[in-house]
Order: C-alpha cells, then structure tokens, then sequence
C-alpha cells in the first residue's frame, strides 16, 4: 500500500472519529454505544473460546481430553464434535450449577 493510501485511510479513520461524537443525534450516540457494548461482548466470547480451546488442548496433552472436569466420565463423542472443548457431560452442563460455581469458568 502507498504512502499517499495509508494517508488516506488514517484521514478518513479520523474524520469517522470525529464525526461519531461530535453533534450528533443522542439517537446516534445510542447507536454507537450499543454497536461499541456489542463489539465489546463478541471480543470477550472470543477470548473466553480460545481459553477454552487453549485447555482442551492442554487436556489432549496430559491424556485427560474427552473425560468431564466434575465426574471424570466419558464425554460423549457427538458432544465433542459439536464442541471440541466441552469439560462436562450434557447432563452436568444442563445441570449448571458446576459452572456456576467454578472460578475456572467464570474467569476462562
């Protein structure tokens, strides 16, 4: 990319800056808080996934993959394959007071 179009996106990054904050409706404004709080949330879940993928990788490691963090039985393998980073059986995560109460979880 050239100097002059890298000058070009920082003008118009800019200019969006500071036109989402300057005058405009509160109407506008809501908008632009709910988009931010919304950007905000799905970077959290992404972060929260990769935890979770991070684990069960870890898990794969030390030869514990596929077995459930509360009762140490087998996860079943469709629960997997739609959630390769399942901890718990469907039972125990239908359940929910496990996860509730687990730091691991509330802090992945």
């Amino acid at each position: 990319m050239s100097e002059q179009d890298a000058d070009g996106l920082n003008t118009t990054g800019s200019d969006r800056a500071e036109s989402s904050t300057a005058g405009n409706h509160p109407a506008d404004l809501g908008t632009e808080l709910q988009l931010r709080t919304q950007d905000a949330a799905l970077m959290e879940n992404e972060r929260n996934t990769l935890a979770q993928i991070e684990r069960a990788m870890a898990k794969i490691e030390d030869g514990t993959y596929g077995l459930s963090d509360l009762s140490g039985t087998a996860i079943a393998k469709e629960r997997l394959e739609a959630m390769p980073y399942a901890t718990l059986t469907v039972e125990e995560a239908e359940d929910g007071e496990y996860q509730a109460t687990d730091e691991r979880y509330n802090n992945a």
